[in-house]
């Protein structure tokens, strides 16, 4: 038969953040139009994941939206990880200019830090421990 290619991952996984980032805030924006206020936490149904927990008006009447990188928020600028907006349309320029900014290359710096993953230490066995796993109990 045939052999199939090998998929082969990129090596340069800047594009990867870059468009990860970028469809992510297309989706914040487009949750946007949708949120004027915090979200009531009481009318939250079971089982579903409120996905408007991004946005929120403080005291201020300020709109706050927390660009986030998976889990980890991205800083915008060195110690700014929010960005503030007094109406919702201010919010969606914002946005717009985020996503820009994304495009240019101008925020690969946050997006790389954001995406690190911590290193994870291998445990060695200790003298005279067995490499191989242990094996559980056959059933019969």
């Amino acid at each position: 038969g045939i052999e199939k290619p090998r998929r082969t991952r990129s090596t340069d996984k800047t594009q990867t953040w870059i468009k990860k980032f970028s469809d992510y805030l297309a989706d914040q924006k487009a949750l946007l139009k949708t949120v004027e206020q915090k979200p009531d936490q009481a009318k939250k149904t079971r089982g579903k994941r409120n996905k408007t927990h991004t946005f929120w008006s403080d005291d201020r009447k300020l709109f706050v939206f927390e660009p986030r990188y998976g889990t980890k928020q991205v800083n915008v600028r060195p110690g700014m990880n929010q960005v503030t907006a007094v109406s919702v349309d201010e919010m969606q320029v914002r946005i717009d200019k985020l996503v820009q900014l994304t495009k240019n290359g101008d925020l690969n710096a946050a997006l790389e830090e954001a995406a690190a993953r911590p290193a994870r230490d291998k445990v060695a066995p200790a003298e005279g421990e067995s490499v191989t796993p242990a094996k559980g109990k056959a059933k019969a």
